[in-house]
């Protein structure tokens, strides 16, 4: 089996919504007692709604690797048509929309962790149970002022350090666990600074 797995913006990506559900995923599984878990799970960024043309490669390459996709509920693979986080989010998919799921899945066995027909309610549940908790969180209670300025201390160094050294904007983020639009925003202040 393989795990998969989906975000629906560019935003949760950056802030490791992506990472921390594939950590979730392979927990989850391998406490339910999974063997042959394929190393590296396939995760994928689809703007809004599932994407049929990426959905229809993960079902490729399943066949191919003669594995079963797991994937955490089943939203991660298909949404209602009238879906909508902030106004519709618990319309689930109907029994059309399995259908036509069946006919792109074309006889391949699909799995889930939750139960197909969980609710909106049990998903959320699963999510921040085992939700792993970011560092930024962690360190630093953001409910009291002054959280900024000791992050701003504790890491601009090390980022115009990094930065200075040839990194990517990307994995000088990943590796701090830090927004991306932080560090592109302290470099570039860095740069205004210095009149570049």
């Amino acid at each position: 089996m393989f795990l998969c797995g989906r975000v629906s913006t560019r935003k949760q990506d950056n802030d490791g919504s992506l990472k921390h559900q594939a950590v979730r995923l392979r927990k989850t599984v391998e406490e339910m007692g999974a063997k042959n878990i394929i190393d590296e799970p396939l995760m994928e960024v689809s703007l809004g709604k599932v994407n049929r043309r990426d959905l229809e490669s993960i079902i490729s390459l399943a066949k191919e690797l003669g594995a079963i996709p797991v994937f955490e509920t089943t939203d991660r693979i298909i949404r209602a048509k009238d879906f909508c986080p902030k106004t519709n989010p618990t319309a689930i998919p109907t029994v059309e929309d399995f259908e036509e799921l069946m006919q792109i899945a074309d006889g391949l066995r699909l799995a889930t962790v939750l139960q197909p027909d969980a609710d909106y309610r049990e998903i959320k549940s699963y999510q921040s149970k085992y939700e792993e908790k970011k560092k930024d969180k962690v360190l630093y209670d953001k409910s009291k002022p002054g959280w900024r300025k000791k992050r701003r201390k504790e890491y601009r160094r090390k980022v115009l350090k990094m930065k200075k050294s040839g990194m990517s904007h990307n994995q000088i983020a990943e590796q701090l666990n830090l927004p991306i639009s932080l560090v592109r925003y302290w470099w570039l202040k860095h740069r205004m600074r210095i009149g570049i």
